[in-house]
């Protein structure tokens, strides 16, 4: 197989390696995408040192 036919397979439906049962959009994304935003972030819940200081959910609130 050539590089162009192996890319050609691919980008073809058959290479395709998502699930196409769950391609179909269940809500609506059609909303700037600050709208989807959910604040996140690592080890907000700790206070002090990440493998003996405590924890906390103040930084949350």
């Amino acid at each position: 197989m050539s590089i162009d036919g192996f890319l050609m397979y691919l980008t073809s439906p058959e290479g395709s390696i998502f699930n196409p049962e769950r391609q179909g959009l269940f809500q609506d994304m059609s909303q700037p995408l600050a709208h989807y935003y959910i604040s996140s972030s690592h080890n907000t819940y700790l206070m002090e040192d990440q493998l003996t200081g405590p924890s906390s959910v103040e930084a949350y609130i």
